[in-house]
Parts: C-alpha cells; sequence; structure tokens
C-alpha cells in the first residue's frame, strides 16, 4: 500500500463550500467550531498566520491518515481566512478519502 500523497501545501485565492445532494447533507456537526470573537478581531496578516497554522496542522493529520480530523482543521482555517485556497483544496482532498464526493467537488470548484 503506498503512502497518502500530501494535499496541497501553498495558498491563494478563496472558493467556497456547502453540502451536496449527492449524499447526506452537512449538519452542524460537520462544521469547524467558529472562531472566537477575540480571533476574529486579530488584523488580517495575524488571522493568516493563524489559518496557515491550521493548514500544516492539517495536513500532519492528511499524512497519518486521519482525514476527519484533518477536514476539522482546513475548516478552521477557512473560517479564520476563507482567502487561503489551499484550505479548500486541502479539505477537498479529506472529502475524496472520506469518500464525500459532493461535497468535496464544492469545495474545490466554487
Amino acid at each position: 500500500m503506498s503512502a497518502p500523497s500530501s494535499p496541497d501545501s501553498s495558498s491563494s485565492s478563496a472558493l467556497s463550500s456547502s453540502g451536496s445532494a449527492t449524499q447526506s447533507s452537512a449538519t452542524s456537526a460537520d462544521l469547524p467550531p467558529s472562531p472566537s470573537p477575540a480571533t476574529l478581531s486579530l488584523p488580517a496578516p495575524e488571522r493568516r498566520a493563524a489559518a496557515l497554522a491550521l493548514k500544516d496542522a492539517g495536513n500532519a493529520l492528511f499524512l497519518r491518515q486521519e482525514y476527519e480530523a484533518a477536514k476539522t482543521k482546513y475548516g478552521e482555517g477557512i473560517a479564520l481566512d476563507e482567502g487561503v485556497a489551499t484550505l479548500w483544496s486541502n479539505r477537498a482532498a479529506c472529502e475524496l478519502k472520506l469518500e464525500q464526493h459532493g461535497l468535496a467537488i464544492e469545495d474545490a470548484s466554487e
């Protein structure tokens, strides 16, 4: 069995995400926790740095094949900074591994 390929570790523009009709709909349990008001009040560069740290944490989880946990980290990063495109594509990679194809399409294509 080969090792999982690493999700993208670069960053660029934003995409958006929603549930899919081809699988069970996303619920509040599928959503990452909302950032705290203190975190949301951080200057944009600090929010970006926090989002990128969450991406790195997600990447480590992905490499250990902990796809659900990695998906959550990427989602937390998206909640902080929707402008980091690799958070969206990496979350889509997790969704593919979890066979959540509709969600993967949404994250990868909007």
